[in-house]
């Protein structure tokens, strides 16, 4: 998925820390949030179809959605790489595919998320915004109405819409508060502001969690 740990975003939060006076370091980590069972079981058939078709730019594309969906950023974010380097294409055939998809299926968050996902890739921001939106208020309340809330505000981040981004990272964390990205996000969107007291109060919180995310800590719906 979107890659929060990127060069540009580790920098900015190495902004913060010393702008405190303080250098704080970024390492990977896994969510320590809920995860649904079901979500748990799509994403390991979605690893073992990214083995048995590991030069398939789609499975690799598929299991970063689904990890992104679970917090695992960093995996995510591999996965997708992978994606890239297996079919550079991919991501401009993929979007024709996965919009037919979401006429087929327009009240299934899930392939709006992809669909978002998808805008994103092809350098489309204002559509994957627009999608990104139709998860968010999608009812029943979920998990990825959270995940979109976050990602829309790092769309509206690299638009330095800094006050919406904030908004936005807010409601996400309104919904999954134990979710690290999210105070990733809205750390970015305070720094942006100039707020950096307020920005490295998140960042804390986000490395809080970080260290408290362990495997043994992930915590499974039953």
């Amino acid at each position: 998925m979107i890659n929060l740990w990127s060069p540009p975003v580790r920098s900015a939060l190495r902004a913060v820390a010393i702008g405190a006076g303080l250098v704080l370091g970024v390492g990977e980590v896994s969510a320590g949030y809920l995860v649904t069972p079901e979500l748990r079981r799509e994403c390991e058939v979605l690893r073992q179809r990214m083995v048995k078709e590991a030069k398939s730019a789609e499975a690799h594309f598929e299991l970063a959605i689904c990890l992104s969906l679970m917090g695992s950023i960093e995996e995510s974010r591999d996965a997708l790489e992978t994606s890239k380097k297996v079919d550079p294409e991919f991501r401009r055939r993929a979007l024709p595919v996965y919009l037919e998809r979401f006429r087929q299926q327009p009240d299934d968050p899930r392939t709006a998320y992809r669909l978002a996902c998808v805008y994103y890739f092809n350098d489309k921001p204002e559509e994957a915004l627009h999608y990104f939106s139709v998860v968010a208020e999608h009812q029943p309340v979920g998990q990825i109405n959270a995940w979109a809330f976050g990602y829309m505000g790092v769309l509206k981040g690299e638009q330095k819409k800094w006050e919406e981004a904030e908004q936005l990272a807010r409601k996400g964390i309104g919904l999954e508060r134990d979710a690290y990205a999210l105070h990733l996000v809205l750390a970015l969107a305070l720094k942006g502001q100039g707020r950096y007291l307020a920005a490295l109060d998140e960042y804390f919180i986000a490395t809080r969690l970080k260290d408290e995310a362990t495997p043994s800590k992930t915590m499974l719906l039953k």
